[in-house]
């Protein structure tokens, strides 16, 4: 079982989000050189066919980009809710943030929580506002923390 720490929650969806954003930039600035290739060589029709595939990837990444839009969108919510979560337990718990590992990254139903060497099961309200922390023991103590 993994248990995540809040650090690794702040980079996760900055992560995916910079690899996204460099593939289109890199693509677009392969697709500005082949361009500019073509308008000075426009005898050689290589260039005018590179430019089109490059455009027709850089059209794909962006369509891929809109549609995962939603998803990514509720990810990060999710995410900023699940740091928001462990900042509050840890003022609760009088520990520090870097101490709490969760073993999700949506704040869900009976997540559990590590604090140190004591688990606990998180009980949500039915409007997602309130929580009830319940100590609890692991069956399967075969656990990864994930830091980054």
């Amino acid at each position: 079982m993994s248990f995540y720490s809040v650090e690794f929650l702040k980079n996760q969806a900055t992560v995916n989000d910079l690899f996204k954003y460099g593939l289109l930039f890199v693509v677009l600035g392969l697709l500005l050189l082949v361009f500019s290739l073509y308008m000075k060589h426009r005898l050689q029709t290589k260039y005018r066919d590179l430019s089109i595939i490059f455009f027709l990837i850089l059209l794909l990444i962006t369509g891929i980009q809109f549609s995962n839009y939603e998803s990514n969108r509720s990810q990060h919510t999710g995410i900023s809710t699940m740091v928001t979560f462990v900042q509050r337990v840890a003022h609760m718990k009088h520990v520090s943030e870097d101490e709490i590992y969760v073993n999700n990254t949506q704040l869900v139903d009976e997540l559990l929580v590590k604090i140190d060497d004591s688990y606990y099961r998180v009980d949500l309200s039915q409007d997602g506002q309130s929580f009830t922390l319940a100590k609890t023991q692991l069956v399967n103590t075969d656990i990864v923390l994930v830091t980054q």
